[in-house]
């Protein structure tokens, strides 16, 4: 099959492949400005174009360094492709395919994890498809980025949204009040809910819930408890399970309210980790409250640690 080409633009490689798109690295060519191209592909319909005029539409003002942003939506003569930012990073699951971090490194993804989607909860967008296919890190891991805003919501606190007929994401990162089985509201919490699938494959290797079909799926996100983290690795501090394990509430307001209590969470255990080498448990959410405030601007990275 012929390359796709896009006037304007090298094709360097193809990167990734589904139903509806085809993700490229490719090179702008008037400055040799590395890019990202996603293209639809020929089949794609209606609400796919949507999806991708909603990640451009929803991103293209943000100024939030923790996300890859959208340059420019083209037309190719056949079809849309959004370009993106290309900082050399790579899926964030295909980094950790054959092992856990270690809690370093861990505090490096989850704090920087939680003050991008910090960012994004304070701007009113929720990002719906949080995954390890999602999350994005460079060879370094000295920058964590969120990507693919195609199922994104603008939501306002006058304005949470019940959910939607049909359930957006990956399966096995979908709140409960995703898979559209209860009355309650859409809103920034249920990004927590994807965040703690994502922590809790980190460490652990595994999802913290199994199913083999759609309605198994819908089943486990509802009335199934994950097994807790630290009884698959032993290794992980039980303070950090509790924190998983909050996250993973099925009722929305039994999870972090705000990213800045998570934030603060970790922060707690970062420090005593550096410290010590070891952490004591404490209750989770002691920080935390009702609604969105300002988190501190900083930036968790390998930098940090050398401190």
């Amino acid at each position: 099959m012929d390359m796709f080409t896009l006037s304007g633009y090298k094709i360097i490689q193809e990167l990734y492949e589904n139903a509806w798109l085809k993700i490229y690295r490719g090179q702008r060519m008037h400055d040799q400005t590395p890019v990202l191209i996603k293209v639809l592909q020929a089949g794609a319909g209606q609400a796919d174009r949507a999806r991708l005029m909603n990640e451009y539409v929803i991103t293209r003002n943000l100024e939030i360094k923790g996300i890859i942003k959208p340059l420019r939506l083209e037309w190719s003569g056949l079809t849309f492709a959004l370009i993106l930012e290309d900082h050399g990073v790579i899926q964030l699951g295909k980094y950790f395919q054959h092992g856990s971090p270690a809690l370093p490194d861990f505090f490096i993804i989850a704090m920087q994890l939680t003050e991008t989607l910090g960012e994004l909860h304070q701007h009113g967008i929720t990002h719906r498809n949080l995954s390890l296919d999602s999350i994005f890190t460079d060879a370094a891991m000295s920058r964590v980025k969120i990507a693919d805003f195609s199922m994104a919501a603008l939501l306002s606190r006058k304005n949470q949204t019940e959910f939607t007929p049909h359930m957006t994401g990956a399966m096995a990162y979908l709140s409960p009040e995703q898979i559209g089985r209860t009355s309650k509201v859409l809103d920034h919490r249920s990004d927590f809910y994807s965040l703690g699938v994502i922590f809790y494959k980190l460490l652990t290797g595994r999802l913290p819930l199994q199913a083999g079909s759609h309605m198994q799926w819908v089943h486990a996100h509802m009335a199934k408890k994950p097994v807790a983290p630290e009884e698959i690795n032993p290794d992980i501090p039980s303070a950090i399970a509790a924190i998983i394990m909050k996250l993973l509430a099925k009722s929305a307001g039994e999870r972090y309210q705000s990213a800045a209590g998570l934030l603060a969470d970790l922060a707690e255990c970062r420090r005593q980790w550096m410290e010590t080498g070891a952490i004591k448990p404490f209750l989770p959410g002691r920080m935390d409250r009702s609604g969105l405030f300002q988190l501190p601007r900083r930036l968790y990275g390998r930098q940090k640690e050398a401190a």
